[in-house]
């Protein structure tokens, strides 16, 4: 549930269905998948895209490996015995102050994605807490207005103050 979702699925599941069928050409028994097969689907993964693309596309099939042991298809995940791929952290570009001031200024057909886009700038929040939110959740004390909600990825309850740019 952390990313954007398309028809009820994910993009990344999409896209392991995708590299899946090029893979396999479309055909593929589950008693045909060994350690020897989940290595090579790695390493095909690997030569075309990055390392945090190919755990996510890994992930995807771990779990549906996981559900057939769970369903008795299969008697074990053979990818438990694979090399993992290591996550590589990301470099996270910013805005720069004056790039949210062209923002603010810039023409959209789209104002309502625009301000929240910019409502997400200014306040931090995830994409997943973001499109949650209501009006319900904005306390307004005197001049000072304040955000209180639960947060999806970790549960935990936040209250934090607005910004006057950000209200």
């Amino acid at each position: 549930d952390k990313l954007p979702r398309q028809n009820g699925r994910h993009d990344y599941v999409d896209g392991t269905l995708r590299h899946l069928k090029i893979f396999t050409g479309g055909k593929i028994k589950i008693s045909q998948i060994d350690e020897a097969w989940c290595e090579k689907f790695r390493d095909y993964l690997s030569d075309s895209m990055g390392a945090n693309t190919v755990r996510l596309y890994l992930a995807c099939v771990n779990i549906a490996l996981n559900r057939a042991v769970k369903d008795k298809i299969i008697l074990i995940n053979p990818l438990q015995f694979v090399d993992r791929v290591k996550k590589v952290e990301s470099e996270r570009v910013y805005l720069t102050f004056e790039e949210l001031q062209q923002l603010t200024r810039a023409e959209c057909t789209a104002p309502e994605i625009k301000r929240a886009f910019l409502f997400a700038c200014y306040t931090g929040l995830r994409y997943s807490d973001l499109i949650k939110l209501t009006w319900k959740q904005v306390c307004v004390n005197g001049t000072r207005h304040n955000l209180k909600f639960r947060q999806k990825k970790t549960g935990s309850f936040e209250y934090f103050p607005l910004s006057q740019t950000a209200y």
